[in-house]
């Protein structure tokens, strides 16, 4: 929906169920319903849901999870000594 507020065109949709306006920065209704489009097109593209079957979750869960413990394992949990020692900077 394009709406004229002062001077200019205002673009109102909501995507997601989110608000998004944005000026067309024309005050010619022609105009404004071509930027309109093209804008709306380019929003709803970037607020498109990212579905995520439960599998590729738990594939990707599981692969941080593994690498977290991996890192505390090797380094100890952050703060100590074993932790402390990797980041010492030796030269020589």
């Amino acid at each position: 929906m394009i709406k004229k507020h002062g001077p200019h065109y205002w673009l109102d949709i909501r995507v997601n169920g989110r608000r998004i306006r944005r000026s067309l920065k024309t005050g010619e209704r022609a105009l404004a319903i071509e930027r309109a489009r093209d804008i709306s097109r380019e929003i709803q593209k970037e607020y498109a849901r990212k579905d995520i079957r439960i599998s590729e979750f738990s594939a990707k869960y599981l692969e941080w999870a593994w690498k977290s413990v991996g890192h505390l394992l090797e380094h100890g949990p952050p703060g100590s000594e074993a932790d402390d020692e990797q980041e010492t900077i030796h030269t020589n």
